[in-house]
């Protein structure tokens, strides 16, 4: 894993000189990876999502409101979305 992770850091470093500004992340490894300037990520990003898909202002309403949910208990409720509000509900 870490010859893959060095040569990955190596490619960055190169991409980054012809302009690229690439990060590396890991989705689920539990190995830490930080020497080569890979971060611990998601395989399913929020922040990331908010970035890609900033022109959608529900989406993005939707991924600020799950992050601020305690414990994750909000995915247990029912989210209504509509147009300029999400209204969660108990159904």
């Amino acid at each position: 894993m870490n010859e893959i992770a060095d040569g990955l850091a190596k490619c960055r470093d190169v991409w980054a000189k012809d302009g690229w500004q690439i990060s590396l992340g890991t989705c689920a490894e539990k190995i830490d990876l930080q020497q080569y300037g890979i971060e611990h990520n998601r395989c399913i990003d929020g922040e990331l999502m908010k970035r890609i898909f900033a022109d959608d202002s529900d989406l993005v309403y939707y991924l600020n409101y799950m992050a601020k949910c305690p414990t994750r208990q909000c995915n247990r409720q029912h989210l209504i979305l509509t147009r300029k509000t999400m209204i969660p509900t108990t159904n």
